[in-house]
């Protein structure tokens, strides 16, 4: 192992540690936002099952996508959990809710911010 293999290490697995956590929290948001659902609404099952379709898919994101959304939430202070959380409230049929398939396509969402941030610290 090299010298650059050995300081590279410790900090990969920071970052899956830290893509692991991520992943239980959004878990955790989902389930928060399965209960918020107002029972009375008549998008209700909609919702529920939009939120469910995301929690299905959680598994299938891609550990970099993880670490990105992490690192980017981090970075944040947490502002980007917190929107997650905002968008998981909004889930739902459209026109009116907003219209996540998978829980990737709701991180790809942050996508372009991950992106500015790239370009930020590169100049």
């Amino acid at each position: 192992m090299t010298m650059i293999d050995t300081q590279a290490a410790p900090n990969f697995e920071k970052m899956l540690d830290a893509a692991d956590i991520f992943r239980e929290r959004i878990e955790r948001a989902i389930e928060k936002a399965l209960a918020a659902v107002d029972p009375t609404s008549p998008r209700a099952e909609d919702c529920r099952a939009a939120l469910r379709q995301i929690r299905a898919t959680l598994p299938e994101c891609s550990l970099p996508q993880l670490m990105k959304v992490a690192a980017l939430d981090a970075g944040m202070h947490g502002a980007i959990f917190k929107m997650i959380e905002v968008t998981l409230g909004i889930v739902g049929p459209p026109p009116l809710m907003l219209d996540v398939p998978s829980a990737s396509a709701m991180l790809d969402i942050f996508t372009p911010m991950i992106e500015q941030v790239r370009k930020i610290q590169l100049h």
